[in-house]
């Protein structure tokens, strides 16, 4: 019997769901069962069978995936049937944390939640405490923002009750598949389905809970394709699937150099405004060129995109048959993707490579050993940047009769359309386009058949619609005759309907707004409420001075964590781990970051807000820009004031979520005028985060290992900037009203400086009894209440209120220059 390598795929993603089944039902099975057996492998044919309708023969191969010793016969393998080979193989080789294949399907069934990720790290030799997923985040099924958060494994309610939510939850999602006919959307919208299901459910509950449900059958169903595919192209019988021995299996990585220049080299230029939206635009081409080179790939292949085993930040890992035409293929989707490079003004740069590995590779060595092995093949190609167009190169700014072109006005690396002032050249144009356009988007389109304005690419191209392999902007798993993925890429861009929410207007109050602050709309654009707001705009929405506020963050050792934090567990390594952690990164850096812009009051909880503070939090924090937020790091654009609030919470929401001492958040704040080029704006937080990183490397620093912000002029860990930010709200209520005057806090940053410069420790503390003279009016109790008791802390030195003392006055001084609006 032959069958497509996207049915090979569901038979792999569907062998392991009778485990949910299984630990719901136990010995009392639903009234349609009619199995022989009650083994999580008797469950699986049941919901092949009869709660998804595909068939005896699925169900058979889905069902016979176990050899251990007294496993029935009618759980075993058959013979004669490569299929029910591939299935039992791509399971062993998905988890590798079950290596020896001694399952007994007869134990009893505990109720153990799964681990969290970020428990099984360990990076430095520093571990985490353990913590599991809740199984009902807030009481209800389901995967989203707010949601995978760890508790403390006693209260992550793990009960049978529980499990029949996930099964009745997964069968309301089942049912809606009736409408799908073609097997590669089948197979996309159950894998999005188990996501939404099985996120908090472990594949293991007798030995090793850290690997999810979801997560094992994915994996299974890309070893399955490629071991498929592998034998399709060779000897496809059981006798050579069962020997381990060839290299049988690619993994392909690839990358984009460049992406920080490719975004930030823009520029206004005369006639061509919209730099917030064109910013937004060109981040978002980043992600979807990394997204275009794999899904390119695999449809070049005939494989499906669940061989994409990991994807974020420019980055991913394809799991490959190792074949000689999968190479000749990878060759020339190279090849390609650097001709495309070229003809983009070398502003990005594809690297592409792959290394192959057999089942007794990944057996005795690890995927962690083979995941390094690939980074080096990386490493090395990075070495020769478009290296199969150094004979073919063709000056893009040269035409074919010698002349030359004029550059892009606002990229300056691409040739313009015309040859006249201010003239931008195609992409350029729809990165315009495009950023008008995202705020309303909800999914983006790989197809070969585009609408405008749309992103091109070799073999592919990206629009703002919904046909071909559709990518889904938020949490919504409804069912669809389309294959689809949840991928939240499109951002956030503030619109003029945030401001009038955050403020309280109406439209003419806003046209009252933009003129008394003298910022005209744009020429082409008529003010609406769903405008996005410019700079300008944002910069004047402070509560204070009309700045522009800029924030860089990055999560700190993560690239030490992929490279070897599960190595202490040995034989318990698996890709599973390593997949699991790269989505869980991506999810906070995507989901998460983008629940809290877009809606903070559903984090109330989880960050200890009273209601009213979480409504305005909510109001606030929807002018915050993401330029770009994806793999482990972000840049945000914003109201410097909001901005500040949203990275405080931010940090303390990144520790609620990782829960392990050595993941933390180091990044760069700077305050700018709204006029500021994007190129000078990146260049300021760049330096920031730079200087934050190496305060956190420094083994002279009390505060080495911790996550740190800079931000006027200081490097500050984050729990001494909580201090901070309250005397930071005092300085500048007592400003506003009249009580401090912003001459003394001048005077302060002076005796400050001079305290930092001298380089005699016993003179740096003649700024002792010149502080206390300076501040000798404010002794007066009655006169100034609390006044006396909060700067006589200034005289400790050692304090993080005079070791930082800049940050506090200067936060306060701009925030008492203006007011809202």
């Amino acid at each position: 019997m032959t069958h497509s390598t996207h049915e090979i795929s569901i038979a792999g993603l569907l062998h392991d769901i009778g485990k949910l089944y299984q630990r719901a039902y136990g010995p009392q099975p639903p009234p349609d069962y009619g199995e022989v057996g009650r083994t999580h492998q008797d469950y699986t044919a049941y919901f092949v069978r009869n709660v998804l309708g595909l068939g005896e023969e699925l169900a058979e191969s889905a069902r016979r995936h176990h050899l251990a010793r007294g496993t029935p016969e009618r759980l075993r393998p058959r013979p004669d049937r490569p299929l029910d080979w591939i299935v039992y193989h791509a399971d062993n080789y998905a988890s590798r944390e079950r290596a020896k294949d001694d399952r007994d399907t007869r134990k009893a069934v505990k109720r153990t939640p799964l681990a969290s990720i970020f428990s099984q790290v360990q990076v430095q030799g520093v571990g985490a405490e353990g913590r599991a997923y809740p199984f009902l985040p807030g009481g209800k099924p389901g995967f989203g923002p707010a949601r995978a958060f760890p508790v403390n494994p006693s209260k992550s309610n793990v009960r049978p009750e529980a499990y029949l939510r996930l099964v009745e939850h997964l069968e309301a999602g089942v049912e809606k598949l009736a409408k799908v006919k073609e097997q590669d959307a089948l197979l996309a919208n159950l894998n999005m389905l188990f996501l939404d299901a099985l996120w908090p459910v472990p594949a293991d509950t007798r030995g090793d809970p850290g690997i999810s449900l979801y997560d094992h059958l994915r994996l299974t169903a890309a070893f399955a394709a490629a071991l498929w595919s592998y034998h399709q192209r060779g000897t496809l019988d059981v006798s050579a699937i069962r020997d381990e021995k060839p290299d049988k299996f690619l993994l392909a990585g690839g990358d984009l150099s460049g992406i920080q220049g490719h975004i930030y080299r823009i520029k206004e230029a005369q006639g061509q405004g919209g730099i917030a939206k064109r910013l937004r635009a060109r981040s978002l081409e980043v992600s979807l060129a990394a997204e275009a080179m794999a899904l390119g790939l695999l449809d070049r292949l005939g494989l499906p995109p669940i061989q994409r085993l990991m994807s974020a930040g420019g980055k991913f890992y394809l799991l490959l048959p190792n074949a000689q035409e999968v190479e000749e293929a990878l060759r020339e989707h190279r090849e390609r993707w650097e001709a495309w490079a070229i003809g983009q003004g070398v502003s990005l740069v594809p690297v592409l490579d792959a290394v192959a590995f057999s089942p007794k590779d990944l057996q005795e060595e690890g995927f962690s050993a083979i995941f390094k092995k690939l980074a080096a093949a990386m490493a090395r190609a990075k070495l020769r940047p478009l290296a199969s167009q150094v004979a073919r190169f063709k000056d893009p700014f040269v035409d074919r009769g010698g002349r030359g072109k004029r550059p892009c006005a606002v990229c300056g690396v691409r040739p313009a359309l015309a040859d006249e002032p201010g003239s931008t050249c195609v992409e350029c144009a729809r990165d315009r386009q495009v950023g008008a356009l995202l705020p309303r988007a909800v999914s983006l389109s790989a197809t070969t058949r585009p609408d405008k304005p749309y992103y091109r690419f070799p073999e592919l191209s990206f629009d703002l619609g919904s046909r071909g392999y559709v990518l889904r902007g938020r949490a919504d798993f409804t069912p669809a005759p389309y294959p689809w993925e949840l991928r939240p890429l499109l951002g956030h861009l503030p619109v003029v309907a945030d401001a009038l929410d955050y403020q309280s207007w109406d439209l003419d109050g806003y046209r009252s707004f933009l003129e008394a602050n003298g910022l005209a709309p744009e020429e082409d654009e008529a003010l609406s409420e769903g405008k996005p707001l410019t700079f300008g705009e944002l910069a004047h929405l402070s509560d204070g001075a009309p700045y522009l506020g800029a924030l860089m963050l990055d999560a700190d050792r993560m690239g030490e964590a992929f490279a070897g934090g599960f190595d202490h567990l040995s034989e318990a390594q698996s890709p599973g781990r390593l997949a699991a952690l790269s989505r869980a990164v991506e999810a906070f850096f995507t989901l998460e970051i983008s629940g809290l812009v877009k809606d903070a009051g559903r984090y109330r909880d989880l960050l200890g807000w009273k209601e009213l503070e979480a409504r305005q939090k909510s109001r606030r924090y929807r002018l915050v820009y993401t330029v770009y937020s994806g793999g482990d790091d972000l840049f945000l654009i914003g109201p410097w004031d909001v901005l500040l609030d949203f990275a405080r919470d931010l940090n303390r929401l990144y520790r609620r979520y990782t829960h392990h001492p050595a993941f933390t958040l180091s990044g760069g704040f700077a305050l700018l005028r709204p006029t500021t080029p994007v190129p000078m704006i990146y260049e300021a937080v760049r330096r920031a985060e730079e200087r934050a990183k190496e305060r956190g490397k420094d083994p002279t620093s009390p505060t080495q290992g911790k996550g740190h912000l800079a931000l006027f002029g200081e490097v500050v860990a984050w729990e001494d900037l909580e201090a901070l930010a309250g005397w930071a709200g005092w300085l500048r209520d007592e400003l506003r009203a009249g009580r401090f005057s912003s001459a003394l806090a001048y005077r302060l940053l002076g005796l400050f400086r001079r305290y930092a410069a001298e380089g005699d420790p016993a003179r740096k503390m003649f700024y002792k009894p010149q502080l206390a003279y300076a501040l000798r009016n404010y002794a007066d109790e009655e006169k100034f209440p609390g006044y006396r008791e909060r700067l006589a802390l200034l005289l400790d030195h050692a304090r993080p209120e005079w070791a930082h003392l800049p940050v506090w006055v200067e936060w306060g001084l701009y925030g008492a220059r203006g007011g809202k609006g």
